[in-house]
């Protein structure tokens, strides 16, 4: 085990706790802001799917109240659904290829991980090109503990081959924005699981999900609901991003601090633009 010791001088002493303590406080600032902002997005998100944005009258629906203008439809009524494909795990390659995107990678906030990657060989492209991702495409696990996770591709993953146990939710008709049904969805799939409590061994059924109600304003209020919720996303990642390096900093300086690899006068530190 590695020895840690700490500096004979007080004011040394005190240097490393004013850096340390102050990086908690940032971390904990950038935590605070992501609740919030999460909460800000669960409040806008019920907000704009039962009033809209022209203020208008609501009606009463099988999904509850929205504007009188909008239309319940369902998921059947403008997408298809495509399966993904088995691909075995003695096909993978050590290195290089493309990767395999797995149910692992998705996240329950909606985004993709790629930290747990496996690789497939670059000639599957062709041969099975049938399941490459495009960017945008809206991807839901339909199977198992993890049944409900849904995520949008990044371009900055492709090129990918989509494996099974999930769906590809792919808008094929008009009247219908593609990042608008993915926030619906995201929102209705909730309510689907809080109603089936069995969901290790659960599953859902294409036919069910044909059937999932969507409530439809016009195309332009589609997307500016959605732009209105992607600004939250993206202000959610950027603040997760600054916490995520902000830990990592604090980890590295307190191992180098305290093992004396580095002495503190050596570290330049500024918490400047922290929170914003």
């Amino acid at each position: 085990m590695e020895s840690v010791s700490f500096p004979p001088e007080i004011p040394e002493q005190k240097k490393i706790a004013h850096i340390l303590s102050t990086m908690q406080r940032a971390i904990e600032e950038q935590e605070r802001i992501i609740r919030t902002t999460t909460e800000l997005k669960k409040a806008l998100m019920q907000k704009l799917f039962t009033e809209g944005l022209r203020g208008e009258p609501q009606k009463q629906t099988e999904i509850g109240p929205i504007p009188e203008s909008w239309e319940i439809k369902t998921v059947g009524d403008y997408c298809d659904i495509l399966n993904g494909f088995a691909f075995k795990s003695e096909d993978y390659v050590s290195s290089g290829g493309i990767p395999n995107f797995r149910v692992v990678n998705i996240c329950w906030d909606g985004t993709v991980s790629m930290d747990d990657c496996k690789f497939l060989p670059e000639s599957f492209a062709d041969s099975h090109e049938k399941y490459l991702l495009n960017e945008g495409d809206i991807l839901f696990v339909m199977v198992g503990a993890t049944r409900g996770k849904l995520a949008q591709i990044p371009a900055s993953i492709l090129p990918a081959l989509m494996n099974q146990n999930m769906w590809r939710i792919v808008p094929g008709r008009e009247g219908i924005d593609r990042d608008y049904l993915f926030h619906h969805l995201r929102r209705s799939v909730v309510g689907l699981l809080q109603e089936d409590d069995d969901q290790a061994r659960g599953f859902f059924k294409k036919s069910d999900f044909r059937d999932i109600p969507l409530a439809i304003p016009t195309l332009q209020e589609q997307i500016e609901i959605r732009t209105a919720l992607g600004t939250l996303e993206t202000k959610l990642g950027q603040h997760a991003a600054r916490a995520t390096q902000l830990q990592d900093l604090f980890s590295t300086l307190l191992h180098e601090l305290m093992t004396a690899k580095i002495r503190v006068d050596k570290v330049e530190f500024s918490m400047e633009g922290n929170a914003a």
